[in-house]
């Protein structure tokens, strides 16, 4: 499921945009991936993103962290993740 696009996420994409100096489309991709990350069961979960210069800071992976979420900088790291968790859940 993706979040739609509320008050409050373009609220919360505000704040982190100042938060994290990202820019106002990162900030508004951040903010979903919370919003989902909030609300999703537990399990595997991972952001994968090949755009090291909005989603590269530290503290970005930090609070993806706190949601249980594993943070990927490039897709064939993100398929071998997803394929490790299918192959231990399967």
């Amino acid at each position: 499921m993706v979040p739609q696009l509320t008050a409050d996420i373009l609220s919360h994409a505000a704040e982190l945009e100042k938060r994290f100096s990202l820019s106002p489309p990162d900030s508004i991709v951040f903010a979903s991936v919370i919003a989902h990350l909030a609300h999703a069961p537990d399990g595997p979960k991972c952001f994968a993103s090949q755009d090291r210069k909005g989603f590269a800071n530290p503290a970005i992976h930090d609070e993806l962290t706190r949601y249980g979420c594993k943070v990927l900088v490039n897709f064939t790291d993100a398929a071998g993740y997803i394929e490790s968790v299918l192959r231990t859940d399967g």
